[in-house]
């Protein structure tokens, strides 16, 4: 986003609404839903999340909402670095990078226990990573870490939990911020495990990506 120069001024077909996005996204997601692919006409659609007042609308506005597949519309996040911890939307300009390790089981574990509590029935994780775990907490609370490489002691425990999620009708998809082969080669892994979907993007093609799904055994190459 840093050739993007804002504010960025739009608006809807007709041009009865107008806009004025002030500042960039707090994230931008992508969702594959069924509704969202008959919005896009595609695999899925991107949708940009930002703070209420970063954006300026003019024209006659009306309010609309749809529900899930589910029937519910329910979004939750958390960010895990040694541990893992729940966060609000508007608290997500203000995360700091380290000193961290990525414990990415705890990162499952804290959603999985948060969809446990859902009774909706169509529960899905989107993780975003750079594809490298390097930190467990054993059962005595101390911290296993090792970021040199992978430790297959780490990525086996995130095997289990991908096929845990698996066992639970939890898929993942995940959103992998790295081109390194051999953190690739792990989220393949771990995705064939959950039989989840994967995006493979790099820093500096963020609107590339490689698009893996184990689950229906397609593979396509996006670009934006």
């Amino acid at each position: 986003m840093n050739d993007i120069h804002y504010p960025i001024k739009g608006s809807c077909q007709c041009g009865g609404v107008s806009y004025e996005l002030l500042e960039p996204p707090l994230m931008v997601v992508a969702c594959h839903c069924k509704e969202c692919q008959k919005l896009s006409t595609s695999a899925f659609s991107i949708t940009a999340m930002i703070h209420e007042d970063s954006i300026q609308f003019s024209g006659l506005m009306k309010d609309w909402s749809r529900s899930s597949d589910s029937g519910n519309i329910s979004l939750e996040i958390l960010v895990f670095g040694n541990d893992a911890w729940p966060i609000k939307i508007k608290e997500l300009p203000y995360l700091k990078v380290g000193p961290y390790h990525t414990n990415t089981v705890a990162g499952l574990q804290l959603a999985m226990d948060m969809l446990r509590r859902k009774r909706n029935t169509n529960k899905q994780i989107f993780m975003i990573t750079d594809g490298k775990p390097s930190c467990l907490r054993m059962p005595d609370g101390q911290y296993y870490k090792n970021s040199n490489g992978l430790d297959p002691f780490i990525t086996n425990k995130c095997y289990a939990m991908a096929q845990q999620a698996r066992r639970l009708h939890i898929p993942i998809t995940t959103f992998m911020i790295a081109e390194d082969p051999y953190l690739m080669q792990f989220i393949r892994e771990f995705t064939q495990a959950n039989r989840g979907k994967a995006f493979y993007t790099g820093l500096k093609g963020l609107g590339e990506m490689i698009f893996e799904d184990y689950e229906n055994n397609r593979k396509k190459r996006i670009k934006g």
